[in-house]
């Protein structure tokens, strides 16, 4: 995970996460929750939920985004999938 710019000037929150190769993007589920569960001390925090057939996976965020306005890119020659996310 890391935070950018995009090329309008707005920093984002971009994540990518490496997919199994039986998997495609429409195996991908992207949501985003007001809290999550696995950051003690901090139950405001968003997070990015990403589940691929039976596997979920709780990315904590490390500031607040703008979910409305996320973005996601997969990439078949690697295998990855890219999502981009504004910060508030």
């Amino acid at each position: 995970m890391v935070r950018d710019l995009t090329r309008e000037g707005q920093e984002c929150v971009i994540i990518e996460v490496e997919l199994p190769d039986s998997c495609g993007v429409q195996d991908v589920d992207v949501e985003f929750t007001g809290s999550a569960p696995s950051c003690k001390g901090r139950p405001d925090q968003q997070a990015l939920v990403l589940t691929v057939q039976s596997f979920s996976k709780i990315v904590p965020l490390p500031c607040q985004v703008d979910e409305s306005r996320c973005t996601a890119k997969f990439d078949k020659r690697k295998q990855v999938l890219k999502v981009t996310v504004p910060v508030i």
